[in-house]
């Protein structure tokens, strides 16, 4: 009854004993069960894991040693070591199992064993001499190589009173020695190094701006309208992850092409970092998720999700009208080690131009027409632009004229602001050389070089066309 409704691991040693196990908890006791061994293929494996890990899946599951490795259950508190190892860094692996990042109950311990048998001699020893089921021992390998040899025998031996007796002597001087060893350890302990390795207040405060960001992650609305625009399949489960279908390599288009999605059986991922922790079969998708980084790519350099037709509802704009809006990308072509887009006010210029020429740009954002939005399908977008294609291109020219004259002025700002930062250090220097001779010449007239060529690259800003979105009014 106190494992009830509980989620247990327990690991043996053999596989041949994790199927027997499981075979008696599924057949006669009608306990959900999963096992996990080296038998099994890789997909097996994850198969087991997520069932697991599902809330109404299995309540127990069954490791072999070598099946486990490499895994972690953390959701899980409850660990049975069906038959303990005989190194102390197995028996501690085989906690790690539970004992993760993420974890957040108290790890109870479950160690069956016969009494007079040598599990019962070798759990009094992690027990007492070792003290591994209580705190990890950084010791632990070194006093049981210490004592080995005196060990064995009286493992391996039959259980005597003299034997008994022999064993406790020596469990008794093993954990002097391992009290002995651990305050050496302490003693040598860099508290300084200790300090600077971690700094309570900077970690809080880093911590605390990922839970922020966990708690308004905007990548799935992102990643479903991307899937949407290039016709990726996905599944949303009840668990809140997402399934990608396998992809025909004979159906993509070429842009996403190389879009790493998973293998031949597709890919589950999600955006919460809890269940990402419990599933390692699943992907963690952030911002640096190679999946992210490719869909960045393709949206910042190729053609694609460039242009776009669609609905505009609204009662306020007459009905039939169009309207255009354009987003500009502000590029300086300069050495990297300049760091221009630092000082420039923005890199992205936005237009929003009604049919008439009238710049909606500072009385309509995006995010205010955005609710507002329905996609066009294909037949109808290219009537559109069919229909209405020269005024459609009047107006671009038109939103580029505005944007021309928004980029001199963040030219001018931007070429203020180098101009200050770049004559700030040349001033520093030249200051420093007056009591320092080993600052030479050569070094000023390398960074004189480098201000006016960022000036000239600020003065000649490029305005790169990024994007263009027709949008036709209709009635709500």
């Amino acid at each position: 009854g106190e494992l009830k409704h509980k989620k247990v691991l327990l690991i043996a040693r053999s596989g041949a004993t994790v199927e027997s196990l499981e075979a008696v908890l599924r057949l006669h006791a009608g306990i959900k069960t999963a096992i996990f061994t080296e038998q099994m293929t890789l997909l097996e494996r994850d198969q087991a894991a997520a069932f697991f890990a599902d809330s109404e899946g299995a309540q127990i599951l069954l490791c072999s040693e070598i099946g486990s490795e490499g895994r972690n259950f953390q959701f899980a508190s409850q660990l049975i070591l069906w038959d303990l190892p005989a190194n102390p860094d197995t028996l501690e692996q085989r906690i790690g199992r539970l004992d993760r990042i993420g974890q957040t109950q108290q790890i109870m311990l479950h160690v069956p064993y016969v009494q007079g048998t040598a599990q019962e001699r070798l759990y009094h020893w992690y027990s007492s001499a070792l003290n591994m089921f209580n705190q990890i021992s950084p010791t632990a390998q070194s006093v049981q190589e210490q004592y080995i040899q005196e060990l064995k025998p009286m493992l391996e031996g039959a259980d005597t009173d003299e034997n008994r007796t022999t064993l406790k002597n020596v469990i008794e001087e093993a954990a002097q020695t391992r009290l002995r060893l651990e305050a050496q350890l302490q003693a040598g302990r860099d508290r300084l190094l200790e300090y600077n390795s971690c700094r309570p207040r900077v970690a809080g405060r880093i911590a605390d701006a990922m839970r922020d960001f966990d708690g308004h992650n905007l990548l799935p609305q992102f990643i479903e309208r991307f899937f949407a625009s290039a016709n990726i399949e996905h599944n949303i489960q009840r668990d809140g992850s997402w399934v990608i279908a396998p992809i025909d390599s004979t159906e993509i288009s070429d842009y996403i092409d190389g879009l790493p999605l998973g293998d031949e059986d597709g890919m589950t991922l999600t955006f919460e970092r809890e269940q990402a922790l419990q599933r390692e079969d699943i992907a963690f998708i952030t911002h640096e998720h190679p999946l992210m980084q490719a869909i960045y790519e393709l949206a910042s350099t190729s053609t694609f999700g460039n242009t776009t037709v669609a609905m505009l509802k609204s009662a306020a704009v007459p009905q039939g009208m169009v309207l255009l809006e354009v987003n500009f990308r502000v590029e300086a072509i300069a050495p990297k080690l300049l760091n221009l887009p630092a000082t420039l006010s923005t890199q992205n210029i936005r237009v929003f131009i009604s049919e008439q020429g009238s710049d909606l740009s500072a009385r309509i954002s995006a995010d205010m027409i955005m609710p507002h939005i329905e996609r066009l399908d294909k037949n109808r977008a290219r009537q559109v632009i069919k229909a209405r294609g020269d005024v459609i291109e009047q107006r671009y020219y038109e939103a580029e004229d505005i944007a021309r004259q928004q980029l001199a002025e963040i030219g001018e700002q931007a070429s203020a602001r180098f101009s200050q930062q770049w004559s700030r250090e040349i001033k520093r220097l030249k200051h420093l050389q007056t009591i320092n001779p080993n600052v030479r010449p050569a070094e000023i007239e390398r960074l004189e070089q480098l201000k006016s060529q960022g000036e000239q690259a600020l003065a000649g800003l490029s305005l790169v066309p990024d994007s263009i979105r027709v949008l036709v009014a209709v009635k709500p």
